[in-house]
C-alpha cells in the first residue's frame, strides 16, 4: 500500500534484479539484490548488492555493489569495479556514471590497459534486455600505440574523467604509461578522438598530450619536457618547454625538442636569439657532419653500432 502511495521501499532478493530506464534504453543494470526506494511517485534510488553488471554500448562494468540515483541519474560504485571490452579493461576505487552526460570518473589506484590487438569478436556476450545503443556512441578507445603496436597498453593514474560525448579521456596524478619499451611520465595525460559515432562517422584518434613534468622513455633515450604531443602518425613526439634529451652519458637542451620513435633520431630547437646547449660523448654519439648544423638548430646523430 505504501508504495503505491508513492512511498515506500521494494527488497529484491535473489535471484536476480535487473533495472532499466527508460530514458536511457542502452543502459542494462543487474545485481543478486536490490534495495528500490520511491519518493514522490518516482524511483528516488536504488541499492544494487551481489554481482552488480552494468552494460553500455560495448562496455561492461562489474563491482560488488553499488547505487542508482534516480533523480541525478548517477550509478556510484563505492567499493571501486572494473570496466571490461573488446579493447580496453578499467579498474579503480571509487567509480561514478553519469547517464545525462554520458561521463565515466575513476578515482583511486586506476589502471587502463588497452588491447590494441583485439577485435570485437572477443569481447562477452551482451546481457538480456534493451537493444544497447544511444549517445554512449562506439568504443572510443582503439588506435593507441606508443611504441609496438601490438603490445598493449597500461596507463596508472590516481583519477580519470572519460567524457563520451565530447571522445576525451584525462588522466590526472602520477599518470604512467607503459608499452614495450616505450614509458611517460606526467602530471596529466589527454586523450582526444576525432569523429561522431552517432552520425555515424568513424571513430580515430586525434591528439595525446601529456602535461606538467614530462618524462619520456624509449630504450637507453630519456627526455624531459613540460609538455609533450605524441603524433602517433608521424610516429614522433613533440616536447616543449625546458626540453631537454639524454642519451648515455650525452646531453642536449633546448626549448623544443622532437623525437622520432622508429628512427632513433631527435631535433633540438632553441628560443630565437638564444643557442642550443649540448654535451656530447663519442661512446654515444657518432661524429656530425658540420652540414648538419644550422643556427638556433642541432640534429643529433644516429648512434654508432
Amino acid at each position: 500500500e505504501r508504495c503505491q502511495k508513492g512511498q515506500g521501499r521494494i527488497l529484491v532478493d535473489e535471484p536476480s534484479l535487473e533495472l532499466h530506464d527508460a530514458d536511457f534504453a542502452q543502459v542494462n543494470i543487474r545485481s543478486g539484490r536490490g534495495q528500490v526506494d520511491l519518493k514522490d511517485g518516482d524511483l528516488d534510488r536504488v541499492e544494487l548488492d551481489r554481482g552488480l553488471v552494468v552494460e553500455f554500448d560495448g562496455y561492461r562494468l562489474e563491482s560488488t555493489r553499488g547505487t542508482y540515483l534516480g533523480e541525478s541519474r548517477h550509478i556510484v560504485l563505492a567499493d571501486g569495479g572494473s570496466v571490461d571490452s573488446a579493447v580496453v579493461d578499467l579498474s579503480g576505487e571509487f567509480m561514478l556514471l553519469d547517464l545525462e552526460q554520458s561521463i565515466v570518473g575513476v578515482v583511486g589506484k586506476v589502471v587502463t590497459e588497452f588491447h590494441p590487438a583485439a577485435s570485437p569478436a572477443e569481447s562477452d556476450p551482451p546481457m538480456d534486455g534493451p537493444e544497447v545503443a544511444g549517445p554512449f556512441g562506439a568504443d572510443l578507445l582503439p588506435g593507441i600505440s606508443f611504441s609496438d603496436a601490438s603490445s598493449d597498453v597500461t596507463i596508472r593514474a590516481k583519477e580519470l574523467q572519460f567524457d563520451m560525448k565530447a571522445s576525451r579521456i584525462v588522466y590526472r596524478g602520477n599518470v604512467e604509461v607503459e608499452q614495450g619499451d616505450f614509458g611517460t611520465r606526467s602530471d596529466e595525460l589527454e586523450i582526444v578522438y576525432a569523429g561522431d559515432p552517432q552520425s555515424g562517422e568513424a571513430v580515430a584518434l586525434d591528439r595525446v598530450v601529456a602535461r606538467g613534468g614530462v618524462v619520456v622513455r624509449q630504450n637507453d633515450r630519456t627526455a624531459w619536457g613540460d609538455i609533450a604531443e605524441f603524433q602517433q602518425r608521424e610516429r614522433k613526439i613533440l616536447l616543449s618547454g625546458n626540453a631537454r634529451l639524454q642519451e648515455g652519458d650525452s646531453e642536449v637542451r633546448g626549448e623544443k625538442l622532437t623525437v622520432f620513435l622508429d628512427e632513433g633520431a631527435s631535433i633540438i630547437e632553441s628560443e630565437p636569439g638564444r643557442r642550443v646547449s649540448a654535451v656530447l660523448f663519442e661512446d654515444d654519439f657518432g661524429a656530425q657532419e658540420e652540414s648538419d648544423k644550422e643556427a638556433g638548430e642541432s640534429v643529433l646523430p644516429q648512434k654508432r653500432p
